[in-house]
């Protein structure tokens, strides 16, 4: 015969297996989107290899490495050639900067290189 305490017991790990239950169907469901989001920030910076993990804790890590040579002149204006960041979007934010930040640099080093059209004096702010 139960009493209330084994009853009690028994409703809570119900509800905590019901709730794992819908955390693992979420986490399945998310799957797909994440690696799109993994192939769409590869293919938009090719010279950073990208790539996502988790954590001791089980949290998301997206981690980019910079794959270029990285300049005394890129270190002076804080260019990075690791950057971790917790979900993607931030970590596209981040690679947006870093790439304007490093491209330009790239561009000044080139004797014949000139702004686009309507480009001219313009600043990039991080995020």
């Amino acid at each position: 015969m139960l009493n209330d305490a084994s009853t009690q017991a028994a409703l809570d790990l119900h509800s905590a297996v019901a709730r794992a239950a819908v955390a693992a169907r979420a986490a399945a469901a998310r799957e797909p989107f994440e690696l799109r989001e993994l192939s769409a920030l590869q293919n938009t910076y090719p010279g950073w290899a990208i790539s996502r993990s988790r954590d001791e804790s089980g949290r998301q890590r997206w981690l980019a490495v910079y794959g270029g040579p990285l300049t005394d002149e890129m270190q002076a204006a804080n260019a990075a050639t690791t950057i971790l960041e917790s979900d993607a979007v931030t970590l596209a934010a981040t690679l947006a900067w870093q790439s304007a930040l490093v491209g330009s640099m790239s561009v000044a080093h080139q004797p014949s290189a000139s702004p686009p059209a309507g480009r001219r004096n313009c600043r990039v702010s991080p995020p």
